[in-house]
């Protein structure tokens, strides 16, 4: 139950709950319960969960540095950049602003209400309020339960990011683990922290813990604010089916900061609401003895005082990740105030010997606000360079000079509520708000507008903002007109008159006058200064009478308004008087009526109107992005408001009168927080249609689902900011790509069908609740008991979805080339592809099924949550109605540990192939009979029977001979040597000589082939079984250089001849 009391106070005797006149005007209280949890962490664990790139309009850079290999398992490090602004308030985090930086892998969540584990009433779920109604016992003792401040009432949202996967999932009041998009991973929890086990088996652990501390000054709080949660939970540690370990440690890193400021205004609109006024005794009134008088209940706009949001951080940054053969990648970072530690250099080591070494270098301007400037490879030279706009203007953390959406819009507001309403609204309400529309230049502020990559090439990036077409009512617009009369010395009485007639009801403005006439005959004329000269206006309707008539003396004039009517006509009549006089009138009145017409509405944010891409001695490739439906009109949608506005109601009683119903008032809450980036699965602001133009070569049309997650039903008052059901599951797929070469002729769609699995779609329900007043004792006197709860309640929908269909059709000459493939995910026991089935232009069809460990009954793998390993794969095609397998493959694994061959590792025992003209018959392709403690296989033997062994080294990470024709039981006893060499030349390279010395000298009987490695970098030779060495030779960046042939001579001298050579000229 949120603690939200709206309206709390004296408690008056004998009523049924307390009452107030003022609501308290405290932002804590007036949003809701949503604590987020690090802005660093929330970063990373979104990354992939909400859509970026073309639908968003932002970029979606991404800057590989290293990565981390052991048997399977590969954890990568990387920078992401896919920002759409910004904000005044974003932190600078550990690589600069609008940077991510993805490591290893981060369990992250946003806690709704109180935090799952402070949950003390029980482990009731929240029943279907609307299936069920309010008078259901269910429903009834449910919200009865969330009247108690120690009751969690929504589950939070947790946020997996690892190893390119992304999951998010709840955890119900008994404990069950619910993932909202199904996948073949199992989540348990383990520790107090998770375990992950991804398709394959591999195990990720998640307990190095991220505790945050949320909490407001001078305001309100929530329960569960001002206490310590865990909020994030990073990868620990990594193990693979063959038991290959990769362990990370963490640095801790303590802070407290302020993330951002708030302030919320209580007013109510029109002329208000009436409530009951002091309760009045009269006996003489035996029915109703105690009586009150309704008074008016109106409140003038009132801002509270700007609240600051505080965040105490016990946090983690990656220090280093390693396994468990001595090679590692290590992090330094530089210690900063208030905020994570900026992340300077990554060296990679493959035991003791640096592999790569990463500086990353920093533009820090003088308030403190930090930009990546470059990244640089020291061993290699390589060296990305960002370049960005005008960031060293980018204003100071927490400035009030801000737009609605939070980014710099450089005006000098003193207050953080915005003015939202327009002059023209009839519904205005008077108060000095914050200026907040969207500054289109000062908002772009610190974007990153140029890439220098390490080739020498180049992207240059520029935006545009956000922008729609709203409907908007011009106001009617208005005319002047008028007419003039004036008398000679010998005239002493002349009149004009003119008719107008108003387009619209208004006031008229109507100004007249008189003044002296002085040309021709009246010219230097005595008369001039006789002060008799004056004017009458007059004011007719369309019937003659006289609707105003104004006087003015000599030389004076005057304005007055009169009530014009729509298609009235109206006489204006200037006379003058006396000789020598000049009399007129004019009228300004509204000659047209309102219009409704489209202008274009700014947006805070911004999206990439072009790219140009540049590279020496290449013309610039330029890339433009229009976003617009077909058309014309813009493909924008917005999803949410950027400020929470508000009606709240809460009920007034007569104290003491048992006659009197209770009567309900209403107030409105503006507040500058804005919380929904933690309540939906949709951006704010995307895009249905983007059209990619590449100028002569054509255009791309994409087109995208734009769904949006849907508010809850709702009982008494609206809570905004709560969090949505999550119904959008399409949004930001992309449904259709169109491509259009640069005559405009279509050349060829691809069009793409999603469906989800309606059999297994399970709903958990959560109920965002907020206390408008307290009831004393129950409800009573016409109060219902839960007539003090607004409540929302919203969906958490568990659902599997997928690519139903895609239709690719190519058009060549005016031919339509159609290939459609549909994908089946038929076994409800799993959610791997099962079958896949494509048509092609010719109409023959080809189809491939899949069969898993619960295809084939293996429980063993199904219990180690080996699921989406293929067991089998058969492929057939039919063509003029005649269906024939063209390949079928089996592997097999042990359905029991122990084995033999595997010991207690699930390992391929054996490869089979079925005969495509007889498919019952099979054949043995592969036995494998020997493997190590680490998964390495030993012994294998082929089709023929004849044997093959492996000879590990490299501390068993890489094979140094294979031999043909011998069993491993045969050469065990020979490897030693070399297998003691490729260790030492795994801790110091230099020993490379001596090991290629010892494989010399290994000649087990058989067809052997020797190989030595820099390890983490790759193969550097191999030695088939003639004898003629391959020398392989890398970069200073790690890359294949150049391929040597050893060679001898009459003499019997070796040297090495190039025989291939790779050059890198990469445009960028």
């Amino acid at each position: 139950m949120r603690k939200i009391i709206i309206c709390a106070g004296l408690l008056l005797a004998n009523t049924t709950f307390a009452q107030v006149t003022t609501p308290p005007n405290e932002v804590g209280k007036n949003v809701p319960a949503i604590f987020p949890p690090t802005p660093e962490s929330f970063k990373f664990g979104t990354f992939g969960n909400i859509p970026t790139g073309l639908f968003t309009g932002s970029t979606n850079i991404d800057v590989p540095l290293t990565s981390l290999s052991s048997g399977s398992n590969t954890l990568p490090v990387s920078l992401n950049y896919s920002s759409n602004g910004i904000k005044v308030d974003d932190t600078n985090g550990s690589v600069g602003l609008g940077w991510r930086f993805i490591s290893a892998g981060v369990i992250t969540r946003v806690i709704r209400d109180l935090p799952d584990e402070l949950n003390t009433q029980g482990n009731i779920e929240t029943p279907n309020i609307d299936a069920l109604g309010l008078n259901d016992p269910a429903v009834v003792n449910y919200l009865t339960l969330c009247k108690n401040d120690d009751f969690d009432s929504e589950p939070d949202l947790y946020m997996a990011n690892f190893s390119g996967k992304n999951l998010k999932f709840i955890i119900k009041k008994n404990g069950e683990i619910v993932q909202l998009e199904k996948s073949g991973c199992k989540i348990d929890r383990a520790n107090g922290g998770f375990v992950i086990k991804t398709e394959d088996g591999t195990e990720y652990t998640f307990n190095s813990i991220e505790k945050v501390r949320n909490f407001m000054t001078d305001t309100g709080e929530h329960p569960g604010g001002a206490l310590t949660n865990v909020s994030s939970w990073y990868l620990s540690k990594v193990k693979s089916i063959e038991n290959r370990e990769i362990n990370i440690d963490y640095y801790d890193v303590n802070f407290t900061a302020v993330t951002g400021k708030s302030q919320s205004m209580i007013f109510t609109k029109g002329n208000g609401s009436s409530k009951y006024g002091s309760p009045t005794t009269n006996p003489n009134q035996v029915s109703c003895p105690v009586f009150c008088n309704e008074v008016l209940y109106s409140l003038p706009p009132s801002m509270g005082l700007v609240s600051e949001s505080n965040q105490s951080v016990w946090g983690k940054q990656i220090k280093k990740i390693y396994d468990q053969d001595g090679n590692y990648i290590f992090f330094e970072y530089q210690q900063r105030n208030e905020d994570y530690y900026l992340l300077k250099t990554i060296k990679k080591y493959a035991s003791l010997q640096l592999i790569e070494s990463f500086d990353l270098n920093y533009d820090i301007t003088a308030n403190d606000r930090v930009f990546l400037k470059s990244v640089n490879e020291i061993k290699s030279g390589r060296k990305y360079s960002f370049e960005y706009n005008n960031s060293n203007s980018f204003p100071d953390k927490l400035n009030f000079g801000r737009d609605m959406w939070g980014y710099y819009n450089g005006t000098m507001n003193t207050s953080l509520i915005p003015q939202i309403y327009k002059d023209n609204d009839p519904f205005k309400v008077n108060y000095s708000g914050a200026d907040q529309r969207v500054n289109a230049s000062l908002g772009q502020l610190g974007l990153l507008k140029k890439i220098i990559y390490p080739t020498g090439g180049s992207t240059n990036i520029t935006y545009e903002n956000h922008k729609m077409r709203e409907l908007v009512t011009i106001p009617a617009q208005q005319g002047s007109t008028g007419t003039e009369t004036f008398n000679d010395r010998n005239t002493y009485s002349s009149s004009s008159q003119i008719t107008i007639t108003p387009a619209v009801d208004g006031v008229i403005q109507i100004s007249g006058g008189n003044a002296l006439y002085g040309e021709g005959n009246c010219f230097n004329s005595p008369i001039l200064t006789s002060q008799k000269q004056a004017a009458d206006i007059t004011v007719y309707d369309s019937n003659g009478i006289v609707l105003r008539t104004e006087s003015y003396s000599t030389d004076s004039g005057g304005v007055f308004t009169i009530d014009g009517q729509k298609n009235k006509p109206i006489t204006l009549k200037a006379t003058a008087r006396f000789a020598c006089s000049f009399a007129s009138v004019h009228a300004t009145y509204y000659i047209s009526e309102p219009t409704q017409g489209y202008q274009d509405q700014l947006l805070g944010g911004y999206r990439v109107a072009s790219t140009t891409d540049e590279s020496e001695g290449s013309t610039p490739v330029t890339k433009t992005y229009d976003y617009v439906n077909a058309d014309g009109s813009y493909s924008t949608i917005q999803a949410y408001q950027p400020y929470f506005l508000e009606d709240r109601s809460s009920i007034s009683v007569c104290t003491g009168s048992n006659c009197l119903p209770p009567l309900s008032y209403s107030y409105s809450i503006l507040t500058s927080t804005n919380v929904n980036q933690y309540n939906s699965f949709n951006p704010n602001i995307f895009y249905s249609r983007v059209v990619e133009s590449l100028g002569a070569r054509g255009k791309i049309v994409h087109e995208f689902d734009t769904g949006i997650d849907e508010y809850g039903s709702i009982g008494g008052d609206v809570i905004s900011g709560t969090a949505h059901s999550n119904t959008a599951w399409k949004s930001g797929k992309e449904l259709s790509l169109t491509y259009l070469d640069g005559n405009g002729n279509l050349i060829k769609k691809v069009e793409n069908k999603y469906a989800e699995d309606n059999t297994g779609i399970n709903t958990t329900f959560s109920l965002a609740t907020r206390k408008k007043f307290e009831l004393i004792g129950g409800g009573s006197g016409g109060i219902g008991e839960f007539d003090n709860l607004d409540f929302v309640l919203y969906k958490n929908i568990s659902r599997f979805s997928y690519l139903q269909n895609q239709k690719t059709t190519d058009y060549l000459n005016g031919n339509a080339m159609k290939t459609e493939v549909n994908y089946f995910y038929n076994n409800p026991n799993h959610y791997q592809l099962t079958s896949s089935k494509t048509e092609h232009p010719d109409h023959s069809i080809s189809e491939t099924t899949y069969s898993y460990a619960h295809e084939k009954n293996n429980q063993l793998m199904i219990d180690k949550n080996m699921v989406g390993i293929p067991l089998e794969t058969k492929a057939q095609q039919t063509a003029n109605n005649i269906t024939k397998v063209t390949s079928r493959e089996e592997t097999i694994y042990p359905t029991v540990l122990p084995h033999a061959v595997t010991g207690n590792l699930v390992l391929p025992l054996s490869e089979y192939s079925y005969d495509s003209l007889n498919p019952a018959v099979s054949s043995k392709e592969v036995t494998y009979e020997k493997y190590d403690e680490k998964g390495n296989i030993l012994q294998y033997r082929e089709k023929d029977g004849t044997p093959v062994s492996i000879v590990w080294g490299y501390n068993k990470t890489k094979p140094i001979a294979k031999v043909v024709g011998a069993l491993y039981s045969q050469i065990e006893g020979q490897i030693g040597t070399i297998v003691t060499k490729s260790n030492e030349d795994a801790a110091d390279p230099t020993k490379e000589a001596e090991l290629l010395l010892a494989l010399d000298a290994f000649q087990p009987a058989g067809m052997v082939t020797k190989y030595t490695y820099d390890p983490l970098v790759g193969v550097t030779t191999i030695t088939p079984p003639s004898g003629v060495r391959e020398l392989y030779v890398y970069d200073t960046a790690n890359r294949l250089k150049q391929v040597q042939v050893r060679e001898r001579d009459n003499t019997g001298t070796y040297s090495y001849k190039v025989v291939k050579e790779f050059k890198y000229n990469y445009k960028p």
